[in-house]
């Protein structure tokens, strides 16, 4: 039963590493990219036009 146990802990530490690379979990975090809808695309939605 203890194998089963160490074996399914070892694939579960696996995914998580794997899910840290893929993400950068090791990187310094880097914020979104700038992006701002124009203010006046608001206010056409808003009047039923664009």
């Amino acid at each position: 039963m203890e194998s089963g146990l160490q074996q399914q802990a070892s694939e579960v530490l696996d995914l998580v590493t794997r899910a840290k690379q893929v993400f950068g979990g090791d990187g310094t975090p880097q914020g979104p990219p700038a992006f701002a809808a124009p203010r006046d695309l608001e206010d056409g939605i808003s009047r039923e036009r664009f």
